[in-house]
């Protein structure tokens, strides 16, 4: 909104000037002197205007792809190559014995291919942002709330699913392997970031954690887990819990599974499933580099769209900067004239044109730089690893502008530096 309302401005400082340059002939009776010096003074706001918008937006879509780019070079914690996403249907409300053992069986027969590496589920896939957030109490340790617990994110996983991402073991041993009987022992894990935050003395792994929401059962730490960006690329770490619950209590997860080869594994996948159960739908089968990529989508297209309103922005501004020296040229061919007939070089007309150029962009400039300054709140929520009023960043803009600038006038300055002395006197 804000990018299409600046671009809208620009759009009008661009047609503006040349509206105005026609009031020399709608008002003879004002004196074309006064009309014509009010007029420039209009224009040259205008212009101004136009360079502050081009800084403003220039400086934004800079501010966006450094964001963007500082975003593909944030460590996830995983390894998503090789690794391919998948479902199997499942309704919540069918039988949770038949969904489990189709869960176990399902993922015991996908290990056992010769090119599958590791195979597994989660309730959530990781840098996708979807989430649940739990309190949990541990043996022994104070958690900051009231009642000792402590707030972490949190993903019911199976063993296999963390091997499959390749998931760094940092201490004790995976948890449990799935398994659909009721009876079976809950274990769970937790990251880095959960045992720095709470317990950065204590060892965790043996001890019971139990979640305050659900049915409260223990569950033993069996091991620590590296950090992984479940919660966005930008969220930074957060602790989390991974607990290993018996086959079917997730019934419709998120299936993970290392293959060395693609194609054959969704051929194999489509067979296991119709021998394991004919009315089951496998769908949304996927590589996870293609889940994680799409978590850069929203920055990758806010950069590409301001990108695009400050070019269009630029190109407006150098038009609106063209037309306007090109006016003055126009309008001052006498005066060059006068001086070039008393022994003025042609270079000093270029600079004379070019010095003029440079004030209003200098104003432009500044200008630009302030209006980025007020949008600080607007675009501290869209950044990450960078400042709105990033010097590097406003520089380049600025350069940018200069350059573009120095492109447009060049006409009108060439055109000063050609003046006929003679034909000008002669036209007057």
């Amino acid at each position: 909104f804000v990018a299409g309302t600046s671009l809208l401005a620009t759009c009008v400082f661009s047609a503006v000037p040349a509206l105005a340059g026609t009031r020399l002939d709608l008002h003879p009776a004002l004196g074309a002197r006064s009309v014509a010096a009010g007029t420039h003074r209009l224009q040259r706001v205008l212009v101004v205007s136009q360079v502050a918008t081009s800084v403003a937006l220039v400086g934004s879509a800079t501010l966006l792809m450094q964001s963007y780019y500082n975003l593909t070079r944030v460590e996830t914690g995983f390894d998503a190559s090789g690794a391919v996403t998948f479902h199997v249907g499942a309704r919540w409300d069918e039988d949770r014995t038949r969904v489990g053992l189709l869960q176990e069986q399902l993922i015991a027969r996908l290990e056992e291919l010769p090119h599958v590496e590791a195979a597994g589920m989660t309730s959530f896939l990781p840098a996708t942002g979807a989430t649940l957030r739990y309190q949990v109490l541990v043996d022994g340790v104070a958690g900051p709330n009231p009642d000792g617990s402590m707030n972490v994110g949190y993903r019911m996983i199976s063993s296999g699913y963390l091997r499959a991402i390749r998931a760094p073991l940092a201490a004790g041993a995976w948890c449990a392997a799935l398994t659909s009987r009721a009876d079976a022992p809950l274990t769970a894990m937790v990251n880095r970031e959960f045992v720095e935050v709470y317990a950065p003395k204590e060892n965790l792994v043996g001890r019971s954690l139990r979640l305050l929401q659900g049915s409260g059962a223990p569950f033993r730490i069996a091991g620590i887990v590296g950090d992984l960006a479940e919660d966005g690329r930008a969220s930074g770490g957060e602790p989390y819990v991974y607990t290993c619950n018996p086959a079917g209590a997730w019934p419709d997860p998120e299936y993970v599974a290392r293959t060395a080869d693609p194609a054959a594994f969704g051929a194999d996948l489509r067979h296991i499933v119709r021998e394991l159960d004919s009315s089951r739908a496998v769908f949304g089968l996927r590589s996870l580099e293609e889940v994680v990529d799409a978590g850069l989508d929203r920055p990758r297209l806010d950069a590409a769209m301001l990108g695009a309103f400050a070019a269009a922005a630029m190109t407006l501004a150098g038009i609106g900067l063209y037309s306007f020296f090109m006016l003055l040229v126009s309008e001052r061919a006498r005066e060059m004239a006068v001086r070039l007939a008393v022994g003025a070089a042609p270079r000093q007309m270029v600079a004379l044109v070019m010095a003029g150029a440079g004030r209003l962009l200098a104003g432009g400039i500044v200008l630009g730089i302030a209006l980025t300054a007020a949008s600080d709140r607007v675009l501290r929520g869209v950044l990450f690893g960078v400042t709105p009023l990033d010097a590097d960043v406003l520089a380049a803009a600025a350069v940018i502008l200069a350059i573009v600038s120095a492109a447009a006038v060049t006409g009108p300055a060439l055109r000063a530096s050609r003046v006929d002395p003679i034909d000008a006197l002669r036209a007057e």
